[in-house]
């Protein structure tokens, strides 16, 4: 059994219980229930309302995190064109994903900007650059175009992309610790 101590203080009437240090569980049931029958005002100061505060501001704390991931999330165009709501495999996500990073490596980091212009990288960076925003698209309407009127030619262009977005993928693995400043 366990001895409910008690230190009179200046700032409260009544003498002050203290909390012991270790308890077994079924002591600490019987303590909590001793000590709110015999000093319910201050249980409900130091125990109930202590909680209540903490479990508010734990709550606020959630709820601002995640306004501010909300409105402020740096990368949620790449997480929408990369992984969208719908089934894709995962070598379709993977060129998405390689082609994403190097729109985004260069539009919203500004990435030709800070590249010395004798790096042989920032020379591939726009090259890759550009068959993704202007070369891939017009490559695609090209396929479109020739997959109703010739095929060997749907099947040369269908090709022709297949290897450059390959290239692409690899030149993105090969030169990953390039990425993200």
């Amino acid at each position: 059994m366990f001895e409910i101590k008690t230190k009179n203080v200046w700032y409260w009437l009544n003498p002050v219980y203290i909390s012991p240090y270790a308890l077994s569980m079924e002591n600490w049931d019987l303590f909590h229930s001793v000590v709110k029958k015999k000093y319910p005002i201050q249980y409900f100061f130091r125990e109930t309302m202590i909680l209540r505060f903490s479990q508010l501001k734990q709550r606020f704390s959630f709820f601002c995190t995640k306004i501010n991931y909300f409105f402020r999330h740096p990368r949620t165009e790449m997480r929408a064109a990369v992984f969208p709501a719908r089934w894709e495999d995962l070598d379709t996500m993977l060129e998405n994903f390689s082609r994403e990073m190097v729109k985004e490596f260069v539009e919203r980091e500004a990435a030709l900007i800070h590249i010395m212009d004798k790096d042989p990288f920032k020379k591939q960076l726009k090259k890759h650059y550009d068959y993704i925003t202007e070369g891939r698209p017009k490559l695609i309407a090209e396929i479109g175009v020739a997959a109703d009127s010739n095929f060997s030619k749907y099947i040369k262009l269908r090709h022709k992309l297949i290897n450059a977005d390959e290239n692409l993928l690899l030149w993105t693995v090969k030169n990953r610790g390039r990425f993200w400043m």
